[in-house]
C-alpha cells in the first residue's frame, strides 16, 4: 500500500479571486482595445463614405472650382448630424487625376486627434491621428 500524498494547499478557497486578478487586467485591456479600434474604424469608414459621396456629387461640376464647391457642400451636409466626426476638422481637395486626364480625385482628410480613442489606449497602439481617404471618379461625358 502506497502512502497517501498530502495536499500542499489543504484548501482551495480564494482560487477564483487569484484567477480573476490574473485574467481581469488582460480582459479589460482587450475590451478597451476593441472599443478604441471600433471608434477609429467607424470614423475611418465615415470619412471613406464622405469621400465617395463627395466624388459622386462633384460629377455635376463643370470645372475644378465648381467641383470643389460641390464637394464642400456635400461634406458639410453629410456631416451635419454626425456626432463622431467634427466637420471643422475635415479638409477636402478636388483635383484632376495626373494619371488619367478624364478622371479627378477627391481627397478627404480628417484630423482625428479629438476622438475619444486616444484616451482609452494612448497613441502608440492605434493608427495615425490623421485619416485620409481618396476617391477617383470619371469626369463624365466620356
Amino acid at each position: 500500500m502506497m502512502p497517501r500524498k498530502r495536499n500542499f494547499y489543504p484548501s482551495d478557497s480564494g482560487v477564483a479571486a487569484v484567477e480573476f486578478a490574473v485574467i481581469a487586467p488582460v480582459f479589460i485591456f482587450m475590451l478597451f482595445g476593441m472599443i478604441a479600434f471600433g471608434l477609429w474604424l467607424s470614423a475611418a469608414h465615415t470619412v471613406q463614405q464622405v469621400a465617395s459621396g463627395a466624388a459622386r456629387a462633384c460629377v455635376a461640376g463643370l470645372d475644378s472650382d465648381e467641383r470643389e464647391r460641390l464637394a464642400e457642400a456635400y461634406v458639410a451636409n453629410a456631416l451635419s448630424g454626425d456626432s463622431l466626426i467634427d466637420p471643422d476638422r475635415v479638409d477636402i481637395i478636388v483635383r484632376d487625376d495626373p494619371d488619367v486626364p478624364e478622371n479627378f480625385r477627391v481627397t478627404v482628410t480628417y484630423d482625428a486627434s479629438n476622438l475619444p480613442v486616444w484616451n482609452l489606449l494612448g497613441s502608440s497602439l492605434l493608427p495615425g491621428r490623421e485619416i485620409r481617404r481618396e476617391t477617383v471618379i470619371m469626369a463624365g461625358g466620356i
